[in-house]
């Protein structure tokens, strides 16, 4: 009973935290409310299953995940959040088969997370306007996947994958009859296919200029992003114009609110301080990126700044 109110007082705590800041935007009229339900936040630790808790959870619904390494094989059926802790410890794991995060809904967002040893890492079926961000895609025959399950009609479009490192696949990234997709500021490294694109469909490979494209290893150029003289040729309907010279150049050093440094100041970012919320060093909960005016306690002010800050975007 005790470990079941304990469990309760957390749950409380972040969602009266998230809705804190929910209700900041709002008031500001900076966040498309339809996308989060504040009190629908459910936290998945070691041991237990991140599904569970996409089975349980509602439209709208935030599904943070702790630290650790979860052998599963995860299947987003539904308009969620799905955030982990931190992309380098938050692992989630297909021992070798299947796809480890098969997305079929639209409006998904998946961040923060390790997601290794699959046949795709991330699959993306028959749907449009998610948001792949923040995470290390590594291991897999296919990185991530794109594609139409049963007709052209159906091709996944409207998809934003940026600020991923994609690494050490048998194929980076695979379109297969997608369009429209956004696909910027990630590191491809080490793929023994970096890209496969099905010839005819056209996608974004690039922010344009100064914003840039992505970092290839197979790629030679010079500037951070290029000046769009040395492009990286997909085909000729898919061409990363301002490719990067090195890794990870496009970060900036300091956008106030943006915790997690994807460049951007938004809903993962939210989600991150309120998990923090109340907390000191020395708590279990410190993060000190969510004390974002450095006064070694997470409370109301770093609320404000966040939702002052939300939209903010580095250029």
């Amino acid at each position: 009973m005790l470990k079941e109110r304990i469990e309760m007082k957390k749950k409380i705590l972040l969602t009266v935290s998230v809705s804190i800041l929910l209700l900041s935007l709002s008031i500001l009229g900076t966040l498309p409310v339809t996308r989060v339900n504040a009190s629908l936040t459910y936290c998945v630790y070691p041991g237990q299953s991140i599904q569970e808790a996409i089975n349980s959870a509602e439209s709208g619904g935030i599904i943070y995940v702790y630290n650790g390494t979860y052998y599963e094989h995860v299947v987003v059926n539904k308009q969620i959040s799905l955030i982990g802790k931190n992309r380098s410890t938050t692992v989630i794991d297909g021992n070798g088969t299947g796809s480890v995060i098969n997305i079929t809904s639209s409006y998904v967002n998946v961040y923060g997370f390790t997601i290794r040893n699959g046949t795709n890492g991330i699959s993306i079926r028959d749907s449009f306007y998610n948001i792949i961000s923040g995470n290390i895609v590594t291991d897999n025959q296919r990185g991530m996947y794109l594609f139409a399950y049963s007709c052209p009609c159906h091709a996944p479009r409207k998809n934003t994958i940026v600020n991923n490192t994609i690494k050490s696949n048998s194929i980076g990234i695979r379109l297969e009859i997608a369009t429209e997709n956004a696909i910027y500021h990630n590191n491809f490294i080490n793929n023994t296919i970096q890209t496969y694109v099905t010839t005819g469909y056209a996608n974004t490979w690039d922010d344009g200029y100064p914003s840039g494209g992505n970092y290839w290893s197979n790629h030679i150029c010079t500037g951070n992003p290029n000046d769009g003289s040395q492009p990286y040729t997909i085909d000729t309907d898919n061409i990363d114009h301002y490719p990067f010279q090195n890794p990870n150049s496009w970060r900036p050093s300091t956008i106030i609110g943006d915790v997690n440094g994807d460049g951007v100041v938004d809903i993962c970012d939210i989600v991150i301080v309120a998990i923090a919320f109340g907390s000191k060093p020395g708590s279990p909960k410190w993060n000190p990126d969510a004390d974002l005016n450095d006064d070694e306690t997470v409370d109301i002010e770093d609320i404000v700044l966040a939702a002052i800050n939300f939209g903010a975007k580095y250029s």
